[in-house]
């Protein structure tokens, strides 16, 4: 829906190209230099000059060369008279002003450029011819954004299929084939030494044609080599070695080729994947970006002897000040002149002009084959059976007119027999012989039976909206009761923990009070024993006084004894005796009394110690049980948790179920709904 749009507008190319450099930009590019920058001479040449004819002549393909690379880039969605107006710029303009700075001498020798005069070298135009042309298509493609469908909202990329493979491969070996006159015819001599060109053009071309295949072959989606990327790696090949095929032996021209095909594979990917920038037939990547590698790679394999100022350094330092300066200058000046293009008298077509095609809505043009499209298109949207597509004898697409002309023709026979049949009994049960009479009686007892099928599907959906009416109110009265339920459960639940949290702090309490308890009784304990040893050394002191009355109680015998025989002399004798004596009965009375008191004082004691004892091992018990409980307490509220978070999520699970069981009735409803207009809808279509 392009084709004749692309070709009209390369075409164009050539045609503004070459009026434009004749009355302009050849001047600008090699008349005699203004301080380097610009050519102030041979505008409009005359034609008497037999070497300045042929030279034009040759000039004026590289010009037009340069104008067409955004082409390419942009297909399929650019106003005609917009790109033209590009074109005339870019010839006009950008190309010459930059090819006097590289190229200034070619005509007058003694006419040098700027960048020429610091050594830049660029022999057939890697830089002057293709980057130049491929920044313009950069800035082309960025402004006027991807063609429609090339991107999903996601990002990702849908290939686009090329109209014709064919012809693109046809039009690869011309220009495999022209690039020997493009690269070889850059000499202006017909010497040997064409030779080295020659074979250097096609070892570049050729091993840029196998690298872009290979990884093509690996990495592509089907893993196969794909068509337009071994096109896209053989003219990336020739874009790298045509800067330098006079100046690098075998061995480069095969390394720049190499990776030029690696270029052209890769930048398209990168372009489309990581950018979104939709260079339809990647001539950035083969012309803008191979430029630039083969610019710049020459020096790695050129003769030493010939780099500027006898540095290899010096030599990338100016070959990249080349290739940077003229992406400054093309991609700069284009992206400022489309940009205002763009926003002021528009560069892209209407969306539904795209969608046509560019060859009707710019040139009014239209191939066979849309004609078929476009009629098959017509018949399905208007329903029009009798408007046939046209039929061009002899072209590729006749048969496929033709059958669909036959198809049309079979429907409307269908459809008048149908309104007909309205006319006659369907019904009967006589089988017609005729085809027109079977017809009638196969749509007759299909009506029937749809007759049928719709009032068995009709009974069917008042059933299942019914059942699912009564699911509904089912899924809702359980929905509620077990929310009532759960409701009660956490209220009950609740009320639990506030007893056990209550009872928890009354034991923390007591559990306190019978620790204060257990460690007062021990301090009782230890009292009663000290009392205990305190009684001991009594009943010694006891038994020491018991000792010393018998004692006295021996002494009073022996004084009453003495007494006695001593007479009337022993009577003072006899009362110490008796005095002895009623001290010793004291002593034993007190002794008495004081055992008596100490044992009755030691057996209340040893009570109280025994009693105390058994309340510490109680209380000590308690105490263990306590804390036992305690940690009963803690479980319990644990599990209760537990149980209330398993209630929880059981309702969230019974919510979801109730959830699928709606959207299950409303599908039910749905599809049945669904039957039920389709049916009506084909028994509607068929007059009765």
């Amino acid at each position: 829906k392009h084709s004749i749009n692309v070709a009209i507008k390369n075409m164009a190319d050539f045609i503004i190209s070459a009026a434009a450099f004749w009355i302009l930009g050849f001047g600008i590019m090699f008349g005699e230099t203004n301080g380097g920058w610009f050519g102030t001479s041979d505008f409009l040449i005359s034609g008497k000059d037999a070497w300045t004819n042929l030279f034009f002549m040759f000039q004026v393909v590289f010009v037009g060369t340069a104008a067409t690379i955004d082409s390419g880039a942009i297909v399929g969605r650019v106003k005609f008279g917009a790109y033209v107006f590009l074109s005339f710029i870019i010839s006009i303009l950008i190309y010459p002003f930059f090819g006097h700075w590289a190229w200034g001498s070619l005509l007058h020798s003694d006419q040098a450029g700027w960048l020429e005069s610091l050594g830049f070298i660029d022999f057939a135009g890697s830089t002057v011819v293709h980057s130049i042309g491929g920044w313009v298509a950069l800035a082309s493609v960025i402004i006027i954004g991807p063609r429609i469908g090339k991107f999903n909202p996601d990002g990702t990329v849908n290939k686009i299929q090329p109209h014709n493979m064919l012809l693109a491969y046809l039009g690869a070996f011309i220009l495999f084939f022209g690039w020997f006159g493009f690269n070889a015819g850059s000499t202006t001599t017909g010497d040997s030494s064409i030779g080295l060109i020659l074979i250097n053009t096609t070892l570049s071309g050729v091993f840029g044609a196998l690298a872009a295949s290979l990884l093509s072959w690996k990495f592509s989606e089907m893993h196969l080599p794909e068509g337009d990327m071994v096109i896209n790696g053989l003219l990336g090949g020739l874009v790298g070695i045509t800067a330098g095929c006079a100046n690098v032996d075998t061995i480069g021209a095969a390394a720049i080729g190499t990776v030029s095909g690696m270029i052209a594979y890769t930048g398209v990917r990168v372009m489309e994947e990581v950018f979104h920038l939709d260079d339809v037939v990647g001539a950035v990547p083969v012309h803008a970006f191979c430029g630039v590698w083969g610019t710049i790679s020459l020096t790695f394999f050129m003769d030493p002897k010939d780099y500027a100022g006898g540095s290899m350094l010096t030599q990338l330092g100016v070959q990249a000040l080349g290739v940077v300066t003229a992406f400054v200058w093309s991609f700069g000046i284009s992206y400022v002149l489309i940009s205002i293009m763009h926003k002021f008298i528009g560069m892209r077509v209407d969306p539904d002009d795209e969608e046509r095609g560019l060859n009707i809505s710019e040139h009014g043009a239209i191939t066979p084959w849309q004609d078929v499209v476009s009629g098959i298109h017509r018949a399905i949207e208007t329903g029009d059976l009798n408007h046939a597509v046209p039929v061009e004898i002899g072209g590729t697409e006749e048969q496929v007119a033709v059958y669909f002309n036959r198809l049309l023709a079979e429907l409307a026979d269908l459809a008048n027999l149908a309104t007909n049949a309205s006319e006659g009994d369907l019904t009967g049960s006589i089988l017609p012989k005729s085809a027109s009479d079977r017809l009638r009686h196969a749509f007759g007892g299909m009506l029937n039976n749809l007759s049928k099928v719709t009032q068995k599907v009709e009974s069917v959906a008042i059933g299942i909206d019914n059942r699912s009416l009564d699911l509904t109110k089912s899924t809702e009265q359980l929905e509620n009761e077990i929310s009532q339920a759960i409701d009660s459960l956490n209220t009950r639940i609740g009320e639990l923990s506030g007893i056990i949290l209550r009872n928890k702090e009354s034991m923390e309490a007591s559990l306190s009070d019978v620790r204060e308890m257990t460690s007062e009784t021990e301090s009782i304990a230890k009292s009663i024993a000290k009392v205990n040893e305190q009684f001991e050394i009594i009943e010694k002191i006891v038994t020491q006084v018991s000792d010393v009355s018998e004692q006295t109680n021996l002494l009073s015998l022996n004084a009453s004894i003495e007494a006695a025989k001593a007479g009337v002399s022993g009577k003072g004798f006899a009362v110490v005796a008796k005095e002895v004596r009623a001290l010793s009965e004291k002593s034993k009375k007190a002794h008495e009394d004081i055992k008596s008191s100490v044992g009755f004082g030691r057996e209340k004691s040893q009570g109280l110690f025994t009693r105390s004892s058994g309340v510490l091992d109680r209380a000590k018990s308690n105490q263990k049980n306590l804390e036992g409980l305690d940690h009963d307490f803690v479980a319990m509220e644990e599990n209760l948790n537990l149980v209330i978070d398993h209630v929880s999520a059981q309702n969230t699970s019974l919510g979801s179920n109730i959830s699928q069981l709606d959207s299950v009735a409303d599908g039910l409803r749905r599809e049945v709904k669904s039957l039920l207009e389709t049916i009506h809808f084909f028994t509607k279509s068929i007059p009765t």
